[in-house]
């Protein structure tokens, strides 16, 4: 059964155009450009918190993000239920926790792999590793409608990763949607479709405040941002074991 519905999740993927690295290499730069720019879009690969209110069907979740450079990463949230639930996830880039309700715990094996796998997932999502990397294989998709709007998309390919579909609005050339397939360990394999909206600019950045998400094509999840900060320094404590 788990190999049938991994089959018919990969069979869903449109075809991508072949020989077209190259268009897709313009696709991305247009993009770059849309968003504000290489040195603006880098900033997101540094050091920045944010605020995010968001619903997964009826649970209604608050969170407070920090990123720092070289991928270290906090999550803390609440999970507003009867019993409101706290939850705090850290990755230090060499190990990573997870502390629910007050028990941490190391994030280890298939956990710790999918969490990185959603760690690329943001990195090729900021474009300018694409043009600047080795390793990624890009090509060209066909065109959907994405929000009522027409966007052209390519594909990444990387060794060790799975594939990722971009889709770049055609006339801001803004990233609206991305597509992308999950493992989560012990469950069947699931397509995730994050929708982005309400862009934003930061000082030159377009930022998309809110993501909507969908599992095999059904909603799951609605993200929106209340509040970005982009700072110079986030210290090392802030990455401890929770």
């Amino acid at each position: 059964m788990w190999i049938a519905l991994l089959l018919a999740v990969a069979s869903s993927a449109p075809e991508a155009k072949p020989n077209s690295a190259d268009e897709a290499r313009q696709i991305i730069q247009r993009g770059i450009e849309a968003h504000g720019g290489e040195k603006q879009l880098e900033k997101l690969s540094q050091n920045w918190r944010a605020k995010v209110r968001g619903t997964k069907g009826s649970l209604k979740i608050t969170c407070e993000m920090v990123n720092g450079a070289h991928r270290r990463s906090r999550v803390t949230m609440t999970l507003h239920s009867l019993i409101p639930v706290d939850v705090t996830v850290v990755d230090n880039g060499e190990h990573a926790w997870s502390r629910i309700a007050g028990f941490t715990n190391e994030v280890t094996g298939k956990d710790l792999a999918e969490m990185r796998d959603g760690q690329y997932r943001h990195h090729v999502r900021n474009l300018v590793p694409l043009l600047h990397e080795p390793g990624f294989d890009l090509a060209v998709l066909p065109e959907i409608t994405v929000s009522d709007q027409p966007a052209v998309g390519i594909r990444v390919k990387s060794k060790g990763h799975r594939d990722i579909d971009l889709y770049f609005d055609k006339s801001s050339g803004l990233v609206v949607k991305t597509e992308s397939r999950v493992l989560p360990p012990g469950k069947p394999p699931i397509v995730l479709e994050q929708i982005l909206s309400d862009f934003r600019d930061f000082d030159g950045l377009k930022f998309a405040m809110k993501v909507t998400k969908f599992e095999n094509h059904k909603l799951s999840s609605i993200e929106e941002y209340v509040d970005i900060q982009f700072v110079d320094h986030i210290d090392d404590h802030e990455f401890d074991k929770p």
